[in-house]
Order: structure tokens, then C-alpha cells, then sequence
């Protein structure tokens, strides 16, 4: 049995022991509960802002506003490895500019973001960990207490047990208010008045 994708938080095994099936040759379940951590951590991932949790280099390209300032899609950003205003590069970080990590922006010194359109390119690394051992326990368990409250029938409509390779019809995929708490949390940074 394959286990999670590479870009899922949550192993198989971590799964399993969260639900307290202990029996390891049972592993009817085990196809539900890969498609349940596979969808729920991309619905997460969304929720985020994000393609996905594990850190991911993305090349993106904004409109330049005159001010100082650059708010990037996806954060919190981990680094940037080229900024360029009308395909000139800018300095280095930290000289040049100075990247707001968790927040997701750029700020220039002593220059600005040329007002035009589609002129500022990025290429930028965002996400919560270069690898499932890296990201924060909380977004685990938010995985996990999703998971888990499908997996119980808490938001799935089915009336039998499933079986292997079953087809799990998700209930509007609700959201369980814990997972919405911690998820709001994250995404709850303010940029305050820049």
C-alpha cells in the first residue's frame, strides 16, 4: 500500500495511531484514509493560500504600484531568489530590499515599484516546511482533527462500512471549528498600515 503524497503533512502511520486503529494487519481502511489526508490537506493548503503546505518555489509577476511595497500571493514566504522591475534585476535582500516572512511582502529602500503593468517579477519559496517533518504540529493536528471527524462520520454521508477503494462522499466538506480556529490563526497576520 503506497502511503500519502509527498506534499501531505500527515503520514499514513501518524493517521492511523490518531484514530487509534492499532491493529496492523488491518488495513482496510488505509486506501480511505490516504484519499481522506490527500484531499483535506489540499483543502487546507487552499484554505492557506497556498498550492500546498510543504514549501514550494513559485515565479509569479505583479503589477508594479508606485509604492514600495510588494504583496506576493502565497506566504508565509521562506526566501526570494530574484526580484526584477522592468526585467532589471534588484539588488540583494536584506541591501536593496527587506522581505516580511510570515507577513508575504517586499519592501524596497529607497526606490519603488514602477506603476505599469505586469512588471515586477518574483521567484519565491512559500510554505510551512521544506519537508512533513518540518511543519508546525498545529497544521498536523488541524489535518488530523479533519480527518478524523470525517473518517467518524461526523461530515460524511454514508450508511455502511467502506471498503477498500471505496468511494468516500464528503458532506459539503465541513470544516470543523477547531481546524477553522487554527487555520484563521495563521492566515490571522495583519499588515497593520504600511
Amino acid at each position: 500500500m503506497t502511503d500519502v503524497l509527498d506534499v501531505t503533512i500527515v503520514a499514513l502511520a501518524e493517521m492511523r495511531e490518531f484514530l487509534n486503529i492499532t491493529d496492523t494487519a488491518d488495513t482496510t481502511m488505509d486506501a480511505v484514509l490516504i484519499r481522506l489526508l490527500d484531499d483535506v490537506c489540499a483543502d487546507i493548503a487552499e484554505e492557506l493560500g497556498l498550492d500546498q503546505i510543504i514549501n514550494k518555489a513559485y515565479t509569479e509577476t505583479y503589477d508594479g504600484d508606485g509604492t514600495k511595497y510588494l504583496f506576493v500571493d502565497r506566504r508565509p514566504i521562506v526566501s526570494v531568489s530574484s526580484l526584477a522591475i522592468d526585467d532589471i534585476a534588484v539588488g540583494t535582500e536584506n541591501t536593496d530590499y527587506f522581505v516580511y516572512l510570515k507577513e508575504g511582502w517586499v519592501e524596497l529602500y529607497g526606490d519603488t515599484f514602477d506603476k505599469d503593468n505586469k512588471n515586477v517579477d518574483i521567484v519565491y519559496t512559500a510554505g510551512y516546511g521544506a519537508a512533513r517533518a518540518n511543519v508546525p504540529r498545529k497544521l498536523k493536528l488541524a489535518l488530523k482533527e479533519w480527518v478524523a471527524a470525517i473518517y467518524k462520520g461526523e461530515v460524511v454521508d454514508y450508511s455502511t462500512r467502506f471498503e477498500e477503494g471505496a468511494y468516500v462522499q464528503q458532506a459539503g466538506k465541513t470544516m470543523p471549528d477547531s481546524v477553522k480556529r487554527t487555520l484563521d490563526w495563521y492566515k490571522g497576520v495583519s499588515f497593520g498600515s504600511v
